[in-house]
């Protein structure tokens, strides 16, 4: 159900025939977990980031140290039916919800690059994994999730001119989602709000076991009731709750995931919050290395493990005969509305529909840019891969 569009930028057959099997048997592992209903769409790339031909003193730390980029295509803003907030969603999750109507998709749900300058592993080589060496499948399957919805959208807003973190924010968009679910605009001052992602959801505070999405809920009531806020007034106010959000990503086993299946605050699955000074891309959009390292749920942790194979990491992890995807990483991606044998029907957020009167009647910071606001969103997620 994974349609790969593969392009290798290379002159070098062998090893691009091997990267894009490598896809091949990656988009069979996810489709082993998940009853996918429609099919996913991969535009994806591999090629030197730094450029053939040039040595690693010609090329810039980033383009050697970067593994790859993924980004959902596309985001929708569709409502929950149980607490009534609209939230964003990546394309690939919304059409396996299979609406009977829905605005024309982009031809890919995913966009994926990888960097060949990186020494990856592939089960064609002829000599064993070494020790500097990342398996490629392994990283492939890793990133494929963040494309199909494993991410939280909280950002690093910096809120002065030294640029310095010290706050997170969910994304600015619309608050008309209108029709076709969108977050974005063209038109200058739409009258914009703050949006959660579906992973968001079902995020807590560890030490209490409150959502995280009644924080989001605040900064919208703020907004609703403020007709004539301006962006610097929505930060000044809303920033007590900004930087408890920063200071929760930064302090160890602080938040987690409490997935469809739980029985209590013990089931939730620990997030990233290690990263001293808060990484975009890595803290919070993963697993807690410390706790899931050397278990079935490894693959979502944000850092890679060089010299290991696919089927070493599933052998370290108690061979779970679900493979690579472990069973909180699954639990996950049924919460977030991913079908599986196990849990046939997920929760479904409304149709598109267009907007209440209620929303539609708001005017709440619409003196800020929302085209710049989203794209901060939108690029964080584009590098939420670097070294996983």
């Amino acid at each position: 159900m994974f349609k790969v569009t593969f392009t290798c930028l290379l002159n070098d057959k062998v090893l691009c025939d091997k990267a894009q099997k490598a896809f091949d048997r990656a988009s069979n592992s996810i489709t082993n977990t998940l009853k996918l209903k429609e099919q996913v769409t991969i535009n994806a790339t591999f090629f030197d980031f730094c450029g053939e031909g040039k040595n690693d003193l010609e090329c810039p730390l980033e383009a050697i140290a970067t593994i790859g980029e993924t980004s959902p295509k596309r985001f929708y803003s569709l409502l929950s039916d149980d607490d009534k907030m609209e939230r964003i969603y990546p394309q690939a999750l919304v059409k396996q919800f299979q609406f009977p109507e829905h605005p024309q998709y982009d031809d890919f749900d995913i966009i994926i690059r990888f960097n060949s300058r990186v020494r990856f592993y592939f089960p064609e080589d002829t000599t064993p994994i070494g020790p500097k060496q990342y398996d490629f499948e392994f990283t492939v399957t890793h990133e494929l999730l963040h494309g199909l919805g494993f991410y939280s959208l909280w950002q690093p807003l910096p809120i002065d001119e030294t640029n310095n973190l010290r706050a997170l924010c969910p994304p600015i968009v619309v608050i008309n989602s209108g029709k076709d679910g969108k977050v974005d605009s063209d038109i200058p001052n739409e009258p914009a709000t703050v949006k959660e992602s579906i992973f968001d959801k079902y995020m807590i505070r560890l030490d209490n076991g409150s959502f995280i999405s009644e924080y989001t809920k605040k900064m919208q009531n703020y907004i609703s009731s403020n007709e004539e806020a301006t962006l610097e007034d929505f930060l000044e106010s809303q920033f007590p709750i900004m930087r408890t959000m920063f200071l929760l990503a930064t302090r160890p086993k602080s938040l987690g995931f409490l997935p469809h299946n739980s029985k209590s605050i013990n089931d939730a699955v620990i997030l990233e919050t290690s990263i001293p000074g808060y990484q975009p891309g890595s803290s919070v959009s993963h697993v807690d290395l410390s706790t899931y390292n050397n278990t079935s749920d490894y693959l979502m942790a944000y850092k890679g493990t060089p010299g290991r194979t696919t089927t070493d990491f599933i052998s370290i992890g108690g061979n779970y005969p679900g493979g690579v995807i472990g069973p909180k990483t699954k639990s996950i991606l049924e919460s977030i509305g991913y079908a599986t044998e196990e849990y046939p029907e997920p929760i479904k957020p409304q149709p598109f529909v267009k907007s209440s009167a209620k929303h539609n009647s708001a005017v709440p910071i619409s003196a800020i840019s929302n085209s710049v606001i989203f794209s901060q969103f939108y690029i964080m997620i584009f590098v939420i891969v670097i070294l996983l």
